[in-house]
């Protein structure tokens, strides 16, 4: 029997004589549990050796002789930081902490959620810039917002971040909040995401710039108030590409597909709304503006 683990290779370590055989898995688990845990700045300087790390973005490290190097690319899980991900458990707090780890001065991460079903009761905060939030796909990866306000994924004071592969919904009728809103935050990107069930699909706020949204698809908003996607960020550029609005059913008179109130250049590319009572709305207030609108297939309905 042979298995490969992080760049180990696991031979024969079923039980004989008698004794239970151990699956792979098992034994996999044990090795794992077997590694001495080290906090990033206590790890040894033993060529070849494994280690669990304890601290910041946690996993297991291998030393190469003048570095130690994360064998999962580094990149942060959040099961490592006690997220379920089996639609029962509340994952806020584990998700955060999550995001929350990648150390500060860093050029940032990508935060992983794998395959699973992440109840949060409150927003995923993401206060700094360079950081990506991503799961497995948008059909194996869901994010379902538990309370009637909230936000799902918050992005301010940074630049740079975005959102991919991963799905946002809700367990409750939504009265306030957007699955992903980038507040005050420069240069975004949220491509091959759904979104389902919230107030505001995407909610593109504050001093925001060169923002992109790519394949996603957004639906069930909530009736009468729901909004798709809001621009109010004025910015550079705002591009919309491949993104498909539905509303609930062709009564929701009341859904927005697109609404800007304040915007530089707005690019749009094969964007579909069906079931919107308006299929976009141009409303700068005060001294907001709209410049520069180019459109290229899509239809409303």
């Amino acid at each position: 029997m042979r298995r490969i683990l992080a760049g180990v290779v696991l031979i024969g370590l079923f039980t004989v004589g008698g004794a239970a055989a151990q699956s792979p898995l098992a034994c996999e688990d044990r090795l794992l549990g077997m590694l001495t845990g080290y906090t990033k700045a206590g790890l040894p300087g033993t060529a070849g050796r494994l280690a669990r790390l304890t601290d910041s973005v946690r996993g297991v490290w291998m030393d190469q002789g003048r570095q130690w190097f994360g064998l999962n690319g580094e990149v942060v899980n959040v099961k490592e930081f006690g997220a379920i991900g089996d639609s029962a458990a509340d994952d806020t707090t584990a998700i955060q902490a999550a995001v929350d780890a990648i150390p500060a001065g860093s050029p940032g991460g990508v935060v992983y959620l794998p395959r699973g079903i992440y109840n949060i009761s409150a927003e995923i905060a993401i206060a700094r810039s360079q950081i990506v939030i991503a799961g497995a796909g948008p059909d194996e990866t869901i994010v379902r917002t538990m309370t009637a306000a909230q936000h799902g994924f918050h992005f301010s004071a940074g630049g740079n971040g975005g959102v991919r592969d991963l799905q946002v919904t809700s367990g409750i009728t939504k009265t306030a909040g957007a699955g992903i809103w980038f507040d005050t935050y420069g240069e975004s990107l949220i491509r091959d995401v759904v979104i389902s069930g919230q107030f505001i699909g995407i909610d593109l706020n504050g001093a925001a710039a060169l923002n992109r949204v790519n394949n996603v698809r957004i639906s069930s908003i909530t009736p009468t108030t729901g909004i798709g996607i809001r621009i109010t960020g004025g910015g550079l550029e705002q591009y919309i590409t491949d993104t498909f609005i539905k509303g609930v059913s062709q009564s929701q008179q009341a859904l927005t597909g697109i609404q800007v109130l304040n915007a530089g250049a707005l690019y749009l590319q094969n964007v579909a709304v069906l079931f919107g009572g308006i299929g976009m709305d141009f409303s700068p207030t005060g001294t907001n503006e709209v410049n520069d609108v180019f459109m290229s297939g899509g239809r409303s309905e």
